[in-house]
């Protein structure tokens, strides 16, 4: 029997990119891209280690096939972020809120 995972959210997304040809690891690019939405110097965010262990964001990337179909999702200094096993980041809004869209 063949599954599909369907994930989706309703918040607003605010950024979608892909890490996986990029020079910097997962975790890294979500507090540096989390820092230039709040304006802020990365330094000066919460530590991402408080809501999700950074090897476990940059092992799930790394490790995983291109055609693999996963996903981590989290909360992180307010923004809510989803990391595919592909390597794409989407940064969302939880505050404005919008119809369901997938996120596969």
């Amino acid at each position: 029997m063949d599954q599909q995972l369907a994930l989706s959210y309703e918040c607003t997304p605010v950024l979608e990119t892909n890490v996986a040809s990029d020079d910097r690891s997962p975790s890294v690019a979500i507090v540096e891209i989390i820092a230039d939405f709040e304006v802020t110097d990365p330094v000066k965010l919460p530590a991402l280690a408080d809501t999700i262990d950074p090897d476990v964001i940059d092992t799930f990337v790394a490790s995983t096939e291109s055609d693999t179909v996963g996903a981590l999702c989290f909360t992180y200094s307010d923004w809510n972020v989803f990391v595919r096993a592909d390597g794409t980041i989407v940064v969302a809004d939880p505050r404005k809120m919008n119809a369901s869209t997938p996120l596969f």
